[in-house]
């Protein structure tokens, strides 16, 4: 009788108030939720849209309550005439998206201190990367090494300082992302919890089209796992 006494009050609490011992928190994935825009809302060619994510993680915390970095999470928007059955939203997990890891790298670094995707802030975009440069191995090696030593009178006089926190190979996927990534002028990426986007102005021969809005978060459990949330924007 002693003994069950024990796990009773004992053993079992621990594991309510402790829910970080048990093994399936560690892999659980966090959940992301594009809270605005607003899917009620009707939307048109040029307009602004202003979006807000929230993320809750059993390992990292809760983005409401301040403990999500900002920078870790991402918002990818991508803009088809028509919606085909692969781009429906899949938020139930039962399909998993292999990850970028180049684009997941970059949130452990200051990358999107000075880049944007197809913005040009302190340095080049990705897209004035890609415009700039053939997407092949060797291009990788090279920007690999500037990223990871420095470089300078590339773009402007300003200087890229060295990124010595990443291996020659991590700086290779991440070359490998901004080259694709910015050569895709349907596709633009935004990191951040809140912010806005500009939907594009009517292309040509278009009557109407759609959005896909995809937030995705990376937690820093021992086994990260990654939570995504997808909605899609009717244009009109």
């Amino acid at each position: 009788m002693n003994y069950f006494l024990f796990l009773s009050c004992i053993i079992l609490p621990y594991f309510f108030l402790h829910p970080g011992s048990n093994q399936n928190s560690v892999s659980a994935k966090p959940e992301v939720s594009i809270v605005q825009p607003d899917l009620n809302s009707v939307y048109h060619w040029g307009d602004q849209v202003r979006y807000r994510i929230t993320v809750s993680d059993m390992n990292d915390g809760d983005s409401r309550f301040g403990e999500i970095i900002p920078l870790e999470v991402f918002l990818e928007t991508k803009f088809v005439a028509e919606l085909g059955y692969t781009d429906m939203p899949l938020n139930s997990g039962l399909q998993e998206i292999k990850e970028n890891e180049g684009l997941y790298l970059m949130r452990k670094s200051t990358c999107f201190g000075c880049h944007a995707d197809k913005t040009m802030l302190v340095g080049p975009s990705f897209s004035d990367i890609s415009d700039r440069y053939p997407n092949n191995p060797e291009t990788m090696s090279t920007l690999a090494n500037r990223i990871v030593n420095g470089s300078s009178g590339k773009w402007s006089d300003i200087d890229m300082p060295p990124h010595n926190d990443l291996s020659i190979e991590e700086a290779k996927k991440i070359s490998a992302y901004i080259l694709q990534q910015g050569s895709r002028k349907n596709s633009w990426v935004y990191p951040g919890l809140e912010g806005v986007f500009r939907i594009i102005d009517k292309p040509a021969g278009t009557s109407g089209g759609y959005y896909l809005l995809t937030a995705s978060y990376k937690n820093n459990a021992p086994e990260p796992a990654i939570g995504r949330h997808t909605i899609v924007l009717e244009i009109r």
